[in-house]
């Protein structure tokens, strides 16, 4: 009986101290989450003068946005001409393969995703080397994923695959995030795993 009681103690202490550590989890979570994709939002607003956060000064030193926004239209214009297209950059936002053209607003930069994995690395108790490791490839997953679209775009318009118009590509993009995201949580978990049985 006294064994029994000692059992179901124990097994009741290590329940609670699950429920502990992942309540705590999902309060980081969701803090670094917040923090940094409606912080984004808050810098975007803070562009406009009709913004209820308008701020020149906050909007100059913060807005990431467009060095994001650069390094997808480089490594795009790179890729192509690296496959002998001639492709133009028009402006800081469009670029152009022939009469097909990609006009890149701040929705298709993929900063909620990217957010979400921040959050989910950050909040972990994992060591701060692997937590890098894993933020990183992550990130160049996602950029990756981004150029791979603009470049699909492209080249639908340029050889008139599909009218660029019926393309959703914010959607597909968006699948197409999930099913990564989920495919790295995966495996980040199973390398976590591992790791704990190694070290019992």
């Amino acid at each position: 009986m006294l064994s029994l009681y000692k059992t179901n103690f124990i097994k009741k202490l290590v329940t609670d101290s699950a429920v502990k550590q992942f309540g705590w989890y999902l309060v980081k979570f969701l803090g670094i989450f917040c923090f940094f994709y409606y912080g984004t939002i808050i810098i975007i607003s803070c562009e406009s003068p009709d913004g209820i956060f308008y701020s020149p000064w906050v909007f100059k030193h913060f807005y990431y946005l467009d060095v994001l926004r650069d390094f997808y239209l480089k490594i795009s214009f790179f890729i192509l001409q690296f496959f002998g297209y001639q492709p133009v950059r028009i402006s800081m936002f469009v670029l152009k393969l022939g009469n097909a053209g990609i006009s890149l607003n701040n929705a298709c930069l993929g900063y909620g995703i990217i957010s979400f994995w921040v959050a989910f690395i950050i909040a972990d108790t994992k060591p701060f080397k692997q937590k890098i490791i894993w933020l990183l490839s992550g990130i160049v997953c996602f950029i990756l994923l981004n150029v791979i679209r603009i470049c699909l775009i492209l080249f639908a318009g340029y050889y008139k695959w599909v009218k660029l118009g019926s393309i959703d590509h914010h959607s597909l993009f968006n699948y197409a995030s999930y099913i990564v995201i989920l495919l790295l949580i995966y495996f980040y978990s199973r390398k976590s795993q591992s790791q704990l049985y190694v070290t019992k």
